[in-house]
């Protein structure tokens, strides 16, 4: 595979494992510790999720209902516990980097919530289960919202490894983000949902599009300082996204009340700033692959490559003090489609 191909896949597929990065495995975390309690809300949050999955399909209205509650109100306290390590990323770079991949997880969670939800709306046969699924949407995304928020904020001033680690995510984020406003819309466009059904899922979706924006410009600032290889695993990624981000908009098209200038307007404004930093950065060459010198042969894994304390190295550390390996996550999740 080409090398930027293979940043791109590599990228795009560390930002689906931090949808699942709370299972990472780690022996130095109290059971005690703040980042182990956000991982294990975000564990249980994720559990709930897969429980309304299958009770949607059993046609069991009382037991989705409940789990959906539950899944919503567990990572919602994930959020507030990691939004508090935010306010303490600047005391040293090991609380910096602790942040940001509780931040990182917790929005990858929402991330999965969103897309599980909304693609479970039309095969839910009872209407109280759908209006659920539906109400359960903006919540979701203003959480990871409001997450990616403040992962930017923290791109901007940490500083060192802490600040590379913290683009990574963003960027992994941000690359999921297309796919996940797709599946809205996808749900968005049926034209049998009951109106008011119909209405919030269309708001959430606007709500989404415009979210594809956040963060994007904090990269474009930040990038030209970021090491040759990390510049080279974000560019990979944008140039799969400009095309997933493209794709919206014949969705857009379609839902009525949200092809609106604002919405498509969103759209448009991603993809510039997008083919801003592509622009910015293609200058310099794609020295190395994702994974350091296993997978790119070109950047040693001290030099800021994924398993070189990036995505990967950083979720290997992640104190979270879960079960559930590694590897079969990433194996698990890439082989499964989307809510379910």
């Amino acid at each position: 595979m080409h090398r930027r191909a293979r940043a791109a896949a590599g990228l795009l597929a560390a930002a689906a494992l931090i949808t699942t990065a709370a299972p990472a495995v780690s022996q130095a975390a109290s059971s005690k510790s703040p980042e182990a309690k956000i991982g294990r809300q975000l564990e249980l949050a994720q559990l709930d999720a897969r429980r309304v999955t299958r009770a949607v399909q059993r046609d069991q209205t009382q037991r989705a209902v409940v789990a959906l509650k539950r899944s919503r109100r567990r990572a919602n306290a994930a959020a507030r516990s990691a939004r508090s390590l935010a306010a303490h990323a600047g005391d040293s770079q090991q609380a910096a980097t602790t942040a940001v991949w509780t931040l990182a997880a917790t929005a990858g969670t929402y991330g999965d919530a969103m897309q599980r939800f909304a693609g479970l709306v039309p095969d839910a046969s009872s209407s109280t289960v759908q209006q659920s699924l539906a109400s359960a949407l903006p919540g979701t995304i203003a959480g990871r919202e409001q997450i990616i928020a403040l992962l930017s904020e923290l791109v901007s001033e940490l500083t060192g490894q802490a600040q590379n680690i913290a683009a990574q995510a963003l960027a992994a984020l941000q690359a999921a983000a297309p796919g996940q406003a797709q599946q809205v819309a996808q749900v968005a466009m049926m034209d049998d949902l009951p109106t008011s059904i119909a209405s919030i899922i269309q708001q959430a979706l606007a709500t989404a599009t415009a979210a594809l924006n956040t963060g994007l410009s904090t990269l474009v600032a930040v990038a030209p300082q970021l090491p040759a290889g990390t510049q080279t695993q974000i560019t990979g990624a944008l140039q799969t996204v400009t095309t997933t981000i493209q794709g919206l908009l014949p969705l857009l098209a379609q839902v009525i009340g949200v092809a609106t200038g604002a919405a498509t307007g969103a759209v448009s404004q991603a993809t510039g700033i997008v083919q801003g930093l592509l622009g910015s950065l293609l200058g310099g060459g794609f020295g190395g692959g994702l994974l350091g010198g296993a997978a790119g042969g070109d950047v040693p894994a001290s030099s800021g490559g994924l398993l070189g304390g990036g995505l990967i190295g950083g979720l290997i550390k992640l104190p979270l003090n879960l079960v559930g390996g590694l590897l079969g996550g990433l194996t698990g999740l890439l082989g499964a489609p989307a809510g379910r």
